[in-house]
């Protein structure tokens, strides 16, 4: 049993000519369109993650995975985003509150305004905050 998005994968392989980027018709065809061979090779990955990917055995592909499957199969922006939503890749920064700071806060001395950034190392790390800058956010 596939999953919606391993059979849109398959349906929009099914569907591309060969010949239409430019590769040569192979002998006998037992199905229609893109052999997975030629496909995993456009999108940069395996013949058989693919196969994974179609069967519906790897149900949470990378977004790099998504987005080379969308350009290997020239997918247009809404099949793209029909992808995207298949495969449950929201993209984009998370979407967050924002807040102002209280009056309070900005109303100390710049020097001692919270001003750290978290830096992708853990958070025990020595280095995992650093001053980003001593301006205020949205004053220059």
């Amino acid at each position: 049993m596939g999953t919606p998005l391993g059979d849109f994968v398959r349906a929009k392989r099914d569907s591309i000519q060969p010949e239409s980027f430019g590769l040569p018709v192979r002998g006998r065809r037992r199905s229609p369109g893109l052999r997975r061979s030629d496909l995993a090779t456009r999108a940069g990955i395996s013949v058989e993650y693919l196969t994974r990917i179609e069967q519906g055995r790897d149900r949470n592909p990378s977004p790099a995975v998504v987005n080379a499957l969308a350009d290997a199969l020239s997918l247009d922006a809404a099949e793209r985003e029909h992808l995207r939503y298949l495969a449950k890749i929201t993209g984009g920064a998370c979407p967050g509150v924002r807040r102002a700071a209280p009056p309070a806060v900005m109303s100390a001395p710049p020097c001692w305004r919270p001003s750290g950034c978290l830096s992708p190392r853990s958070r025990s790390s020595p280095t995992a905050w650093a001053t980003c800058s001593r301006t205020p956010a949205g004053s220059s």
